[in-house]
C-alpha cells in the first residue's frame, strides 16, 4: 500500500467515514492539532518524567489516539468514542496530583526542567485544540464527552507539569 493518495495535492483528505474535506476545515485543524499534541506528550516521556507521570501519559496517549478517531468520525458513524467515564479518569488523577501541590496563590512561570517545559507545551497545544473545537461544534454536532476530555486534559497536563517540579 502507497502512503501517498495525491489527493492531499490539491487541499483535500478524507475523514474516517471518507467523506472529503479541505486540509483548512476545522475539523481536520482539530485532529491534526490533536496529532501534534500527542507529539509532544510523546517527546515529554522521552525525558523521563516521575514513573507515575510515565504511566499516566501512556494510557492518555491511547485516549488521544481515540480522541482522534472520535474527531475524524462524524457523529453518525458508530466508533470507539469519548465517554465520561474517561472524563471522570482525568478528573481523579487531576485531583490525585493537585493534594500533593502547594496551593496556587497566583500566576506561575512554567518550566522548571525539560519535563515540565515540554508539558507546558502540551497543556498550551491542547488549549488551542479546545478552541479549534468550540469553532466546530458551533457548525456540526461532536461528541461533548471528547470536548469536555480536551479541557480536562489541558488541567491535568498543568498539574502534571508542576508536579514534575517537585
Amino acid at each position: 500500500m502507497k502512503i501517498y493518495t495525491k489527493t492531499g495535492d490539491k487541499g483535500i483528505t478524507s475523514l474516517f467515514s471518507g467523506e472529503k474535506r479541505h486540509k483548512f476545515d476545522a475539523r481536520i485543524n482539530l485532529y491534526g492539532t490533536i496529532d501534534e499534541l500527542l507529539a509532544i506528550i510523546t517527546i515529554a516521556i522521552e525525558f523521563e518524567p516521575p514513573q507515575k507521570i510515565t504511566n499516566d501519559l501512556n494510557k492518555i496517549r491511547e485516549k488521544i489516539f481515540q480522541l482522534n478517531t472520535d474527531f475524524a468520525t462524524l457523529d453518525n458513524i458508530k466508533v470507539n468514542r469519548i465517554v465520561s467515564d474517561d472524563v471522570v479518569d482525568l478528573e481523579k488523577l487531576i485531583d490525585e496530583y493537585s493534594d500533593q501541590l502547594p496551593e496556587l496563590k497566583g500566576f506561575i512561570m512554567p518550566g522548571g526542567n525539560k519535563v515540565s517545559a515540554f508539558l507546558n507545551l502540551a497543556r498550551t497545544v491542547c488549549r488551542r485544540a479546545e478552541r479549534i473545537g468550540f469553532e466546530l461544534k458551533d457548525k456540526e454536532p461532536i461528541n461533548e464527552n471528547a470536548m469536555l476530555f480536551l479541557n480536562r486534559l489541558s488541567d491535568y497536563l498543568f498539574v502534571a507539569m508542576r508536579f514534575c517540579c517537585l
